[in-house]
């Protein structure tokens, strides 16, 4: 299994080199490229969707990832956390944008952990524990 990538991390920092040399325009492509290639190279694709509505950058990662895994048949998990009472969507469905993509949306953090335990230990979705 890769190493598991946060862009806050492993990203785009303006203030550190190389990026504190580059103008605005070069930094955001820059950041895009690394985002790009870190989704491309992810085994599991994590999206978190508390908060009032879903990020735009997350949704758009989440395409991205999408569509890997179904032009290039890649297993790849998207997997999603939604415990927040702020959400829009929140006991009703998802955008189906957004929904039919994930293969599962955690209601909580502790399933989440469960659910991505037994993924690493038999390299499949097991949603009945």
């Amino acid at each position: 299994m890769r190493d598991f990538c946060t862009l806050e991390r492993d990203g785009v920092e303006k203030n550190k080199p190389p990026y504190s040399s580059m103008t605005p325009d070069e930094r955001r492509q820059a950041l895009f490229h690394l985002d790009k290639q870190q989704i491309f190279a992810c085994d599991i694709f994590f999206f978190l969707l508390d908060g009032r509505v879903p990020d735009e950058g997350a949704c758009a990662e989440l395409g991205m990832a999408y569509y890997q895994k179904e032009l290039q048949n890649c297993k790849k998990l998207l997997i999603g956390l939604q415990t927040d009472s702020r959400a829009v969507f929140l006991g009703s469905k998802l955008n189906p944008m957004l929904r039919v993509p994930l293969d599962y949306i955690a209601p909580e953090e502790e399933i989440l952990l469960h659910v991505l335990q037994l993924y690493h230990a038999t390299g499949t979705l097991t949603l009945q524990w």
